[in-house]
């Protein structure tokens, strides 16, 4: 079973999911069969020992013991209920934790299809309080607010046809979201041309532009989702033409907006800005120590808020590593001690053991500490990656230098050209 869809879907969940999908499948409203439920139980129980289940053990579990003979036919129809029952919890989560606004909409639809008018203004009422609670603009606060206004203009149109409206706030969420979507769009775009060497169609940037610099469409600058990645696609586009005076510039109000703001923004909009940051400052670190600086900044503010998990619990091992490199490279060694030792834990497994001894190592190197350097590293396994690998022996040639053992390192260096 270990390509099987149905396992594959219970690998990818952590086990706070997969005890809430065991609470959701003995709900009868969303599931009726014992022997899902029981399919399921089985499941989380193999991916909590980490074994591989047995197609013939999972079919008798789910049949209680009690269907004689292996079924496959049958068992490939309870692996298909029990995805479709999976992709349903994950829509339901997703509403409870993901979509704050979503839910409104919703009861909006179901208000107007029902005819409940009262019901359907106390959700306006709620919806428009959270609205006005938000303070935030960021992209998906623009387009729940658009939709927010669309559905009180229909509510008062049904009762009160004519009543005169103000509808320059729709047209203003509306401007917004789009101006803020192309201009993310156009940022993505500028990433890919530089990773593949192609030209995209700029398409309605020239206007955009021209626009923002008009009276009328300046009050868009000041929405923060839209003024980010203004900021940020001219910081990238003058560093491109030799204009570094005015590309920083740019960053500079990039960043600055970035840290006032990025509270505002949903976790994966937020993600992206963090990604956009530190993409630009690693393009420049090296040559500019400031730029360093602030990379190690926009990595801990990532941190801190979230945007470098790669999954529920689990840090990107990347960004862990860059971290640490980081650190050492500033001088941050008790932060970087301390980091070392808080994330560890969150590398996914495969990745701990090794990633915690190259980083014991290198915190170790830059001090200077060659035995114990030597000695952490030597708890890195060998694993699929290369780069890891190849830094840890680069660290190893540069300790013996530093140790003035010849010998040890002309045998490894022979070692290392075989690798």
């Amino acid at each position: 079973m270990e390509d099987s869809k149905i396992y594959q879907f219970f690998l990818a969940l952590s086990g706070h999911d997969r005890r809430r999908f065991g609470v959701f499948l003995q709900s009868a409203y969303f599931n009726q069969r014992a022997d899902l439920a029981r399919l399921a139980a089985y499941l989380s129980d193999s991916v909590r020992a980490g074994a591989v289940p047995v197609r013939e053990s999972a079919y008798k579990y789910a049949q209680n013991g009690e269907a004689g003979a292996y079924n496959d036919a049958h068992f490939r129809t309870q692996q298909a209920f029990l995805l479709r029952l999976g992709e349903e919890f994950l829509r339901v989560e997703r509403l409870r934790k993901g979509e704050k606004y979503a839910s409104f909409a919703f009861l909006e639809s179901a208000y107007r299809d029902k005819s409940l008018p009262r019901h359907r203004a106390q959700n306006l009422q709620r919806w428009g309080e959270q609205i006005g609670s938000e303070g935030a603009l960021s992209s998906d606060f623009l387009a729940a607010k658009y939709a927010y206004l669309l559905a009180q203009q229909s509510a008062v149109e049904g009762q009160e046809r004519q009543a005169q409206r103000d509808l320059q706030p729709s047209v203003d969420a509306l401007e917004g979201y789009f101006l803020a979507e192309r201009l993310r769009l156009a940022c993505e775009l500028q990433a890919h041309e530089a990773v593949y060497k192609i030209q995209y169609p700029k398409g309605a940037l020239a206007w955009i532009f021209e626009y923002l610099h008009t009276p009328e469409g300046a009050k868009f600058l000041t929405f923060p989702s839209v003024a980010l990645h203004y900021h940020y696609y001219q910081a990238v586009e003058c560093g491109r033409a030799g204009e570094a005076d005015r590309g920083e510039a740019h960053f500079l109000q990039f960043r600055a907006l970035l840290q006032q703001h990025s509270a505002q923004f949903a976790e994966e909009e937020r993600r992206n800005l963090y990604r956009m940051a530190i993409n630009y400052a690693v393009r420049r670190a090296n040559a500019d120590g400031q730029y360093a600086r602030w990379l190690w900044e926009f990595y801990r503010e990532a941190l801190d808020c979230g945007a470098l998990w790669q999954r529920e619990g689990e840090i990107s091992r990347f960004s862990y590593k860059n971290l640490v490199s980081l650190s050492t490279r500033l001088g941050e060694f008790d932060w970087a001690w301390a980091f070392i030792e808080q994330y560890s834990p969150q590398l996914p497994k495969i990745y701990r053991r090794s990633y915690k001894a190259y980083s014991l190592g290198k915190w170790y190197f830059a001090r200077q500490q060659y035995g114990e350097a030597l000695q952490a590293l030597r708890d890195l396994q060998e694993m699929d990656d290369l780069f890891l690998s190849l830094d840890a022996r680069v660290m190893q040639a540069k300790i013996y230098y530093g140790l003035r053992e010849w010998a040890l390192m002309e045998s490894f260096l022979m070692s290392f050209k075989t690798y």
